[in-house]
């Protein structure tokens, strides 16, 4: 269903339900008078209606981030109007939380990051070489959590299960410091255009077991908490990652040691 149809059919559910003419003050009154199975009705629709302007709100967050980087400096979008970054503008306009804003801020990123490499994936108009392999080469390649990113803007998972995955996997790890292999003068070019290949390849693998997992824990948000996600993405990440999971270790023990 379209955003704002789904929108529209929510409105028209709670106007079914309390009416045309309600005033906030009568709002409670009016719900204590109706049956439990309107009451949940009530709460569903309302429900619904909140998650698809959470949906609106994580699109339009993300935008703003984007024109409050550091890099912006003062011309930033929410520097312009006395922020210091995106956040503060988000739990100024929301009245949330510096954490929830921060949250906000997490989700409406990862939304842009996968729409952007979406747009700019597509092979130039009227480039009929667009099929060669150079080409494809050179195009951005999908981030691992961009079907999680569509599970949101889709209505099947929730802002709160969104960022309970992602931030539980994390994301995979760099095969290597490309940098430092690049600057490397003594390696011979062919040894390094292996192992070029071999970790690109390598980073491709982690990429896909990142999305599997990523759709995994998607279909368990049918039926647990965002809790429970959180835990469960971890679990899968240190699976997956044991080098990583023994580092992360190390380090909160180190911490605990001082």
């Amino acid at each position: 269903m379209e955003l704002f149809t789904d929108i529209d059919a929510q409105v028209q559910t709670l106007r079914a339900l309390l009416g045309d003419a309600l005033e906030a003050t009568e709002l409670v009154p009016l719900i204590e008078s109706l049956d439990d199975a309107r009451a949940v009705d009530a709460i569903t629709a309302a429900t619904a209606l909140v998650q698809s302007g959470e949906r609106i709100r994580a699109a339009a967050t993300g935008v703003i981030a984007a024109r409050s980087s550091r890099e912006a400096g003062q011309a930033g979008l929410a520097q312009s109007r006395g922020h210091r970054n995106a956040a503060s503008l988000v739990q100024q306009i929301t009245g949330s939380t510096r954490a929830e804003a921060s949250r906000q801020v997490r989700i409406g990123e990862s939304l842009l990051a996968s729409a952007t490499t979406t747009a700019s994936s597509g092979p130039p108009v009227g480039d009929s070489s667009s099929d060669d392999e150079a080409i494809r080469a050179e195009k951005p390649v999908a981030p691992w959590h961009a079907g999680l990113d569509l599970a949101l803007l889709d209505g099947r998972i929730t802002p709160a299960q969104h960022d309970a995955i992602r931030q539980g996997l994390a994301d995979p790890p760099l095969a290597i410091d490309k940098a430092e292999d690049a600057d490397d003068a003594e390696r011979e070019d062919t040894e390094r255009h292996d192992t070029e290949r071999d970790d690109t390849e390598r980073e491709a693998l982690m990429r896909e077991l990142w999305e599997v997992a990523a759709d995994q824990l998607m279909d368990a948000a049918a039926h647990d908490t965002p809790e429970m996600l959180s835990s469960a993405a971890r679990a899968i990440r240190d699976r997956l990652d044991p080098e990583g999971a023994a580092r992360r270790f190390q380090e909160r023990y180190s911490r605990r040691s001082f």
